[in-house]
């Protein structure tokens, strides 16, 4: 990765209670959860040739069918080298 070089991503998924088996589903988002929706936003960059610094941040709702749901929310913070 070179040095001053960003990204920023966004996402937002929607996971039906059926839609996937829960060993295929991501265990970030939602805390590996079906039956969930939400957000996930990434800002990462490159102080210095080969280093990346990396923050990711879940915003979810989980039990959006029945009769409660609960908010999930995880923030990750992420350091690569590369050489």
């Amino acid at each position: 990765t070179r040095s001053g070089s960003w990204r920023f991503g966004y996402s937002y998924r929607h996971a039906e209670v059926f839609s996937v088996p829960q060993y295929f589903t991501d265990s970030d988002f939602a805390g590996g959860a079906t039956n969930a929706s939400g957000h996930e936003i990434t800002v990462s960059v490159a102080p210095i040739d080969g280093l990346t610094l990396k923050l990711t941040e879940y915003y979810n709702t989980v039990g959006l069918v029945g009769p409660t749901s609960n908010s999930f929310s995880r923030i990750m913070f992420d350091v690569s080298f590369s050489f």
